[in-house]
């Protein structure tokens, strides 16, 4: 898993966005084997399958596939939850109103940056996005 994730970042390095995509997708699904498998291990796989989400995400966006930006950022949000990491779940709300507002979903993008404020009265970006929605 974690060698899949590694090819996956050099091919963003590269800026070969849809192969990084392959290979960071291929990670998640050995990521969502190890969730069903180890219940023990269950907050460190989602922490992981989390962290690829993001990655995949981060590709969307660098390809202005700003919808498939909100799938994944809403899947690591999603786990985040789950895995109680709060700074994993700034980091995933912040795209995901980001990439909302880059498709005009403001009253969307606003709740994100509300959430984010709510936890974070002094994130700095948070509050330029609502500022700009």
């Amino acid at each position: 898993m974690n060698k899949k994730k590694d090819q996956g970042k050099e091919m963003y390095e590269k800026g070969l966005y849809d192969e990084a995509i392959k290979l960071y997708k291929q990670a998640a699904d050995l990521a969502e084997m190890q969730l069903s498998k180890f219940d023990v291990l269950k907050v460190d796989a989602q922490k992981i399958l989390a962290a690829v989400y993001n990655n995949v995400g981060l590709c969307y966006k660098q390809q202005r596939h700003h919808n498939e930006e909100v799938v994944y950022a809403t899947k690591v949000i999603e786990l985040a939850k789950s895995c109680d990491d709060k700074n994993l779940l700034t980091k995933a709300l912040l795209r995901r109103g980001m990439a909302y507002e880059q498709n005009e979903k403001y009253r969307q993008a606003k709740e994100d940056f509300v959430h984010i404020k709510t936890h974070d009265p002094y994130n700095r970006q948070a509050s330029e996005g609502m500022t700009r929605v």
